[in-house]
Order: C-alpha cells, then structure tokens, then sequence
C-alpha cells in the first residue's frame, strides 16, 4: 500500500516535467490529474484523510476546470460574434456594390433589402421601397417600368411554385430608350411547415452577351453557308447536351435529305467504318483532352445507298468550361474519296508512282523539314531551267527572291511544328536562267514510322501565264474592251477617289458627260465594223486633247465621260469642252468612208463634296441630257433648275403611263363637213387626259414629254385601238357618221410591229376598215422605212383611207404623194386663220387646193372659224371642213347627240 502511494505521489509530482517533455495540452494534463485523484479517492486501501483530501482536491480542480471551459466558451463566443458582425458588414458592402442587381422579398413578395445596382435599375433611389411589393413600386417610379414590375411578381410566383431554384430571363426597358436583359435566378425559402418566409432575387446584366451571342449566331450561319458553298460537310457538336447540327451539304454528301438525319451524335458515329472506329474516336478523344490544336482524321462514313466515302475529318474545340472539359466543338466533313482512290492507287506500286512522277508536266518536288530539296522530278528541272542533280544540292528557299527567303523558311517551320491543314500556296521563283516565274504549289506532309512530320511533297506548275491571263480579266472588267478606256466601275472609282480629295483639299473638278451625235445612223447606214473604228478613233481624240493626269472613260455605246482634274473656275470646264466639240467634230477617213460626227457635252462643276458618285452622274446626265435638247453639237453645265425641269419631265412622264394603265385617257370628237352641203362626212379624234389634280389636259400638256421619253408608240396604239372600239360600237347600232380620223406619230409607223399592231386592232374590235382614215405627217412620210411604207400600202388595200395632216408645214415632194396611196390633204390652221389678211396663206390655201383637185384628192381646211373663211374656201374649191364655226370637239356621247338632231340615226 505504502509503494502504490509512494508511485502516485511520485507519478503526480512528475505530471508537469511529463507535460512539458511529452507536449500534453492542458486539457490533456488535466484529464491525466483528475484521473489519478479518481483512482486516488477510491481506493479503499488508502488513509480517510488522504482520501478526503484528494476528494476535495478533485471536487476543486473540477470546478476549476468547468469555470475555465465557460470563460473560453465565452470568449470563443464574442470572438465569433464579433467574425460574423464584420461578415455581415462586408457582406452587405460586396452585395452594395456588386453590378448585379440582388433583391431580397419576404414570404408576400414585398421588398426588403436592394442593393444600388438594382435601385438605380428603376430609379428608385430615395424610394422608400422597404415592405413594398413590386405592383406598388410599380406606382412610385417612371411609368415605363410597369410591365417589368408585373412580369417580375409572375416570374416570383412561377419561382413559389417551383419551390426550388428557378432561373429565367427577364427584359427591362430604359427611360432614355432602349431596354437591358437580366439572366436572374430567384431562390425560394420555406419554413418547415412549408409556409412561404422569403424569396432571393439574383440577377446579372447578359444584354451584350445577348447582342455578341446574336452576332455569333449570324456570323455562324455565314460561315456555315460559307463551307456548304465550298463543298465543305459542317457539324457541331454541343457536348452540353450531346446533340450535333448536322449541314445540309454533309447530309447531301451522303445521300440524305435534310429531314432523314436527326441530331445525335450516332448519326455520325454510327455511320463511321467498323475498321476506322477505334483510330477515329481515340484522336477525336485526344483532341478532347487538349493534347492536339486541332481534330484531323481522316475515315470512312457510310452513304445512304450502303457505299462507303472517304473523308476528311476536321474540327476544334471551341469552348471549355473552368475545369477544362469541352463544351462545343465545331469542324468539317470534306470529301476525298477521289483523293484516297489515288493513294492506293500511287501506295500500291511504287514503281508505278515513280513512272507517274517522272513523266508528270508538273513539278514535283520532295524536300525535308528544312526545306532542302531531296527529289525533283524531270518537269521540276525544266521548269526551273535546272538540272535534277542541281536541284537535289539546293534549298527551295534559294530559288525565291532573296527577300521571301526568311519568310519562307519560317513558314516552313511553323508547318513542322503546328501541322495545320494543307492550302496550296503561290509563289514567286527565280529560275536557272534569270526569269522570275509564278508557280500555284500543292503540298502535303510526309511523315517517318512514328508519325512524326518527316518532310513534305509538293507539286506545283508555272502559273505565269495564267496569272497574267488573269491580270488580264481583271484589267477587261474595268476597262472597255474597244478602245481600252477605263469603263463605268473604274470611272465610279475614280470620282469616289476625287470626292475623297475634295473633302480634304476643296479642290474643285469636272464631270463631262460626253454624247455622240447621230451615231445610230452612222452604224446603221455604214456597219459596225465602221462604228467601232469611229469610237475607237473619238477615244484617241480625246485621249489627245486633254491632259495626261484627266481622266478618261468610255461608258458604253457612244458616250464617254471625262474628269478634269485641275480646274481653278467654271471657264476652265467650258474652255475645255469647247476643244473637245471641235476635235471630235473633224472628218475621219474610216476605210473607204469620209464619217463625221458631233458631240454633245453634260458638264458638271463640283463644289459639293459631300454629294455621292450616283448624284455626280446623274447631275452630268441632266446636263447633257439640255445639251442634246437644245440642238446638239454644244455643251451645258450644269444647273440645279435642270434637275428640277427633269424631275418635273420624269414626274410626268411616270404619271402617263399610269393613266394608260388606270384608264385616264379619253378621246373628244371634233365632226367635219362637206362644204358644199353642210353634211356630216366624218369626225377626228382628239387625245385628251383627264388628269386626277389638273383637270383636263389637251395634248400640247404632255405629249412633247410623252415623246421625248419613248411613250408615244403606246399613247398612240392606245388611240388606235380606242377609236376602232367606238366606230364598231356606232356600227352595230346603225349610227352613220362618215369616217373617223386617227393622227399617226413617227414612233407608231417607224415600229417594226406596226403592221402586226394593226392586223391585231382590226381582228380584235371586228372593225370595218372603211370606217378608219390614218393621219400621218410629210415628215413622217419621208422617214418612213420599207416595212413601214408596205404596211400602209396593205391598210389602204383592205379599206383604211389616209390623208396627209398639217400639209405644207413640213419638208416634202410630190414624189411621197405618189409613193403613198393619199386619200385626203388636211390644209394647217394656221394657213386658214391669216387667209383673209395674209395674201400668202391665202395663196398656199389656194394652191393647195389646186394641188388636191388636181391628184384626185380631198382637200380638208381645218381651224375654221369664220363664216368668211368658209366662204373663201368654198369660192375655191375646198371639199370639207372642221373647226369652231360648225362644232367644237365633244364626247363620243355629244356625238351620237349631233346625229340625233340631224336625224342621221337609222331605226
């Protein structure tokens, strides 16, 4: 007993030195002392007092020991206390000033905290917005936010329902316009109960994200188009959810239509040779795992019909999430079943290869790594001007320029290094003999038995020609290839170029548009073999007459354009223009012809340098446009009221061939008379146009415009046509009233379908001939072609009557009187109105007269309107009549009137 007091006294003594040298926690110590006390109190065999002792040292030491675990209780519990006070400071700064907007709602939607991104949001800074639900925020900021508040209590609500974490995208207009897009997240949370205690609004700014996603979208379909166009198959993969966009050329590629292919990636691995399986989804695998740039494998894929293709498999990753797994990748299927048919074909015997390379007409070329040649073929050497054993002792690099050399090799480098896809190249090369030759080079890597780039074969073939061919072309699609002037794009070019200057500079320029008179004729009367040496010749003209730095351009036909470029006033244009009229106005000898010609010239003087190369033209065309109307042969510059009076002219004209089309033309009826009697022996139609804002036009409104913009062949076929109708129509109800008189124009006669017209006009109303008489010009007479002098012999014969309008104004013979079978020679007003006080007129009248008597032919006096003027016609002979005295022009409906009250109408 007396040994095991002695021990644990002994043990207790040595606690300390055992803490210290055993590295006991206090904790540790005290567990240690309380156990011997224990072990010390209960020990029946020790004294009573050192047992009550040691009951009492234990009882102190466990008071002790529970009054120092509540102080650190304590202070471990200020210490944290303290920790989260300053976590949730710094909480609700970082939530302050984050720029997504967070929001926080209690179980009833009403708002109770916002940070500043999501008050400045909707302006409800110096809101009271606490305790307030969106609807009711809705009242307390700008109007333009309503809606959005109202889709963010549904938005909340869809989140309620869900009861999890809910995520969609909601759109917020801003007051100065425009709208912002939020990705936000809403987290809903419940009491145990279920019972709704509050909801967290999250919610980060993606409208640009939106915009680039957009933008990427589009820029994915342009290229996507872009490889499809190529030939190129597209996919691509989204791993997210591992669905693949399959292009319709790589559906088509294997026989499929767009609706026969989904979008699972089986579609394609399914579809891949048993035997390339494995190879294919290791490198596709590889590439997954970052250890290669780019996917490359080529395989085989099954076509819809069972065949098998050969392609080339190439893609990228394009997108990884933080952890580096792929999310997308996008690549091509390219066809090269043709490809890999030709190297088995060249794999299977290589003697056969080498017979192929020797004889090829290309160069073919095998050089290592560092470009040096290690094989040239036959073609090679002679294509360069080398030998083969000069070329094997060489680097490709020594037969470039000596500038290229570096580039090329680096280039060469890069290759063995990244491997990317082979693209033909051009390149310029020196050959053995001096000359610098363009070849087109077509490459692939070879690579030894570990796979590694060993070198690269190239076939390649001079281009020279070809280049320059090409040169060419470019140099025809912007030059006239007669007279090889710049043409119309590289006019258009140059004036962009001279505006550009002019912005910078102020430096004033000229735009002539140049015309050649009667060039038509000179091509219709001497050929266009002739019409091409005169333009080819008007071209060297003017290339001589102007200075070297204008520019020069032909823009089609017989119109050239002309840039002058240094000009200090309008005088220097005009000077200019002048010359040019008087050089181009020179006789040239064209094989065996004397030609001459004239130009007209449109001049434009710019001072505005903001205006476009399309307005510059047009402003050139407009003046010369007045030039030509104002005879020819001359120059106008232009002026801001031409556009106007052409703006006008246009105006109308477009207005014209509406009113065909809407049925605003109409026709008036001015009768005419047999002197001797007073009987009604016919009517002319007059055009009229019953104008939608101007009320009636008679035809000196609009048919000067109507001619000089090429409408008078409708108007007047639109005439013909209408007057057949209505003289049919009188027919067939027994109405009498002599022939109707149609005015003929130049454009109607001199039509080549003229005739065809009129058989068409005749079949189409059941018209009898013998009710039309066809007014024409002596002018028109004498410009009258073949076609157009037989047809009206083929109308006379069937019935239609003619007659000569507007006699003795024009430029005639007899001769035309005996070419034309002439019923009728109408006599001008103007003549008629003077007769009386005019001895000459009264003597053209009479003469007139004699002349139709004479011939056998009616003599018509128009303008009548004097009982005096009657009188002198009838004293002479004059067979009819119309004018004023006896009826004024009137409608079709007025006319059946004037048979009525003459009792012409048959029952």
């Amino acid at each position: 007993m007396g040994e095991s007091m002695t021990l644990l006294t002994g043990v207790i003594s040595h606690l300390p030195a055992m803490a210290v040298r055993k590295r006991l926690s206090a904790a540790a110590l005290l567990t240690l002392t309380l156990t011997l006390l224990v072990v010390l109190a209960w020990t029946p065999a020790v004294a009573w007092p050192l047992r009550l002792g040691a009951l009492l040292l234990l009882l102190l030491l466990h008071t002790a020991s529970l009054h120092h675990c509540a102080h650190r209780s304590q202070r471990e519990l200020d210490e944290r206390t303290e920790q989260l006070r300053e976590s949730e400071l710094r909480l609700r700064s970082l939530i302050a000033a984050a720029p997504d907007i967070i929001c926080f709602k209690d179980g009833e939607g009403r708002w109770l905290e916002a940070n500043r991104s999501d008050l400045e949001l909707f302006c409800l800074q110096g809101v009271d917005y606490r305790g307030k639900t969106d609807a009711e925020l809705a009242e307390l900021t700008d109007p333009i936010y309503r809606d959005a508040f109202l889709a963010c209590e549904a938005s909340d609500e869809a989140a309620w329902q869900a009861g999890t974490l809910a995520r969609c995208e909601e759109r917020i207009p801003l007051a100065g316009g425009g709208e912002r897009v939020y990705d936000v997240l809403k987290v809903p949370v419940f009491a145990d109960d279920g019972e709704r205690r509050g909801l967290v609004v999250l919610g980060r700014d993606v409208t640009a994200l939106r915009a680039a996603e957009r933008q990427l979208r589009r820029t994915e379909e342009r290229w996507v188009m872009a490889l499809d166009g190529a030939g190129h198959g597209v996919w691509d993969w989204d791993a997210t959810c591992d669905k693949v966009f399959y292009s319709h050329q790589w559906k088509a590629m294997l026989g499929y239509a767009p609706d026969e292919v989904g979008h699972a990636l089986d579609e394609w691995s399914s579809r891949i040779h048993p035997d390339d399986l494995d190879a294919c989804k290791a490198a596709l695998q590889a590439h997954l795992d970052g250890k290669t740039k780019h996917y490359r494998f080529t395989h085989r894929l099954r076509c819809r019909d069972g065949r098998y293709k050969w392609v080339l498999d190439q893609g990228m990753v394009f997108d990884r999430d933080p952890e580096g797994r792929p999310l997308r990748l996008v690549g091509t299927h390219t066809d090269i079943t043709a490809q890999k048919a030709a190297e088995r074909d060249l794999a299977a015997s290589e003697a056969r290869y080498r017979n192929l390379v020797e004889v090829a007409p290309y160069s073919i070329q095998e050089i290592d790594t560092e470009a040096n040649i290690r094989y040239a073929n036959p073609a090679s050497a002679a294509i360069l001007s080398y030998t083969q054993e000069q070329l094997r002792t060489m680097n490709v690099a020594d037969l470039m320029p000596h500038e290229h050399r570096e580039t090329f090799l680096a280039f060469i480098q890069d290759l063995c290094e990244q491997q990317p896809p082979p693209e033909p190249l051009d390149n310029e090369n020196i050959t053995g003999d001096g000359r610098r030759i363009q070849v087109r080079v077509n490459w692939n890597y070879l690579h030894d038995a570990a796979g590694k780039v060993s070198g690269f074969v190239s076939i390649s073939d001079d281009v020279t020609d070809v280049r320059r061919a090409e040169a060419e072309i470019q140099r025809l699609a912007f030059h006239d290839h007669l007279t090889g002037l710049p043409n119309r794009l590289l006019l258009q070019e140059q004036l962009a170029e001279m505006l550009a200057a002019q912005r910078r500079s102020g430096q004033i320029f000229a735009l002539h548009m140049l015309d050649l008179d009667h060039f038509k004729e000179i091509n219709d009367s001497l050929g266009h073999p002739v019409g091409d040496q005169l333009l080819e010749s008007v071209a060297a003209r003017i290339c001589e007459a102007v200075p070297s730095d204008d520019f020069v351009a032909r823009l089609g036909g017989d119109e050239f354009a002309l840039v002058q470029r240094e000009l200090t006033d309008t005088a220097d244009a005009s000077t200019l223009a002048l010359k040019l009229i008087e050089t181009i106005a020179r006789p040239y000898k064209l094989d065996e012809n004397l030609v001459y010609t004239n130009a007209s010239i449109g001049i434009l003087v710019n001072t505005d340098p903001s205006a476009s190369v399309d307005v510059l033209m047009s402003r050139a065309d407009v003046a010369l446009y007045k030039a030509k109307d104002a005879g020819r042969a001359g120059y106008a510059l232009f002026e801001e009221s031409m556009s106007h009076e052409l703006q006008q002219e246009m105006s109308l004209t477009r207005q014209l061939l509406q009113a065909i089309e809407m049925g605003e033309l109409m026709l008036e009826y001015q009768p005419q008379f047999s002197l001797a009697d007073g009987r009604l022996v016919g009517a002319e139609a007059l055009l009229r146009w019953r104008h939608p804002q101007r009320g009636v036009l008679y035809p000196g409104d609009f048919l000067e415009v109507a001619e000089k913009r090429g409408l008078m062949r409708p108007v007047g076929n639109w005439v013909l046509d209408e007057v057949a109708r209505q003289a049919a129509d009188w027919a067939s109800r027994g109405l009498v009233f002599g022939r109707l008189a149609i005015n003929l124009c130049a454009a109607q006669v001199n039509d080549e379908a003229f005739a065809e017209v009129v058989r068409g006009i005749l079949n189409d109303t059941g018209v009898d001939p013998g009710l039309l008489e066809l007014e024409y010009t002596e002018t028109m007479l004498m410009k009258a072609s073949d076609s157009s002098r037989a047809a009206l012999h083929e109308f006379s014969d069937i019935g239609i009557s003619f007659a000569i309008d507007d006699f003795g104004t024009g430029f005639s013979s007899l001769m035309y009187l005996k070419l034309f079978h002439t019923d009728k020679l109408k006599i001008d007003r103007e003549f008629v109105r003077d007769l009386l006080t005019d001895p000459g007129d009264a003597e053209i009248v009479k003469a007139t007269i004699a002349l139709g008597s004479a011939l056998g032919l009616t003599t018509v006096a128009e303008g009548v309107e004097a009982e005096e003027q009657a009188e002198f016609l009838r004293q002479h002979g004059c067979d009819q009549v119309q004018g004023y005295l006896y009826a004024r022009p009137m409608s079709a409906e007025a006319l059946e009137g004037h048979l009525d009250a003459q009792g012409v109408l048959l029952d």
